[in-house]
């Protein structure tokens, strides 16, 4: 409990609506003395006979008129403590006027029974509608989900409608989110296939390495016995090894596939070199 913010509800926010009051008091009896809080709807709707949506809808409305700020995490508020109602809202006339788009916005996105808001809460409903259709939100898909039925009692529209946007569109489940995902998706698929492809490549490839070496040794030296054919490719393939290292200092042993490219560009150059070494020995 927090004697500061409990002080700070009572000297200013009695001319809250009697709903909007009673949510505030719970949250500042529940308040830090830094004014953070931890606030569970399900709770206070049991706590306070209320419905989950009217403590939203009530939440919304005392951050519409700037007495609480919602944190970064679910559930969690700060009060701003020295904030007085008065203070914190305009008239409509001190406001600037809406655009044109602005108004298609809101006849677009906002079903008419919800459209009679304050001109301030209607700039916090306009600046969470544009998040929302910038994320890739279509307006009648947004209007679609708003309009549900209403509470017998709504202290402050514009607070309903914040409440439901922040709770109903949510801006990463936008459709152009949804897309982006899955295109994400498609393109790890793709990788992991292309990788899979490659690791069966790279498993064929010392079968296909041995098959060329053979190959080339049977053909450069059609009456060797297979005893020294076997010595010449083991042979091969390690000249093969070393020559790849001679072309590329510091680098790791050369996969199979590299010592395939060596055996087609200098195979069989190195093959007569082995057999010279072979015949010297002797």
């Amino acid at each position: 409990m927090s004697l500061h913010a409990l002080t700070w509800l009572i000297d200013n926010l009695q001319t809250l609506p009697p709903t909007t009051f009673k949510v505030a008091f719970h949250a500042a009896y529940m308040a830090h003395e830094d004014g953070h809080v931890q606030l569970n709807t399900a709770l206070m709707a049991s706590r306070m006979a209320m419905t989950e949506e009217v403590i939203a809808h009530e939440l919304a409305t005392l951050s519409t008129l700037g007495l609480i700020a919602p944190g970064l995490q679910s559930g969690t508020y700060r009060l701003n403590l020295g904030a007085h109602p008065d203070r914190t809202s305009c008239a409509p006339a001190e406001l600037p006027p809406l655009s044109e788009e602005d108004l298609a916005l809101i006849a677009s996105s906002i079903p008419d029974a919800m459209q009679a808001m304050d001109a301030r809460g209607l700039r916090t409903v306009l600046s969470l509608l544009h998040e929302r259709v910038n994320a890739g939100w279509n307006p009648a898909d947004i209007k679609r989900l708003l309009d549900t039925a209403l509470p017998e009692r709504v202290a402050r529209m514009s607070g309903l409608v914040a409440s439901r946007l922040q709770r109903l569109v949510d801006v990463h489940a936008a459709p152009r989110a949804a897309v982006a995902a899955a295109q994400r998706q498609r393109d790890k698929a793709l990788a992991e296939r292309d990788a899979a492809a490659n690791a069966r490549a790279e498993a064929l490839a010392p079968s296909l390495l041995h098959m060329r070496i053979h190959d080339l040794i049977e053909k450069e030296m059609p009456t060797a016995t297979p005893g020294r054919r076997a010595v010449l490719e083991l042979d091969l393939q390690q000249a093969l090894a070393d020559a790849w290292r001679r072309h590329n200092r510091g680098a790791k042993r050369p996969s199979e596939a590299d010592l395939l490219t060596m055996l087609e560009s200098s195979g069989l150059q190195l093959l007569l070199e082995c057999r010279a070494r072979k015949e010297e020995a002797q």
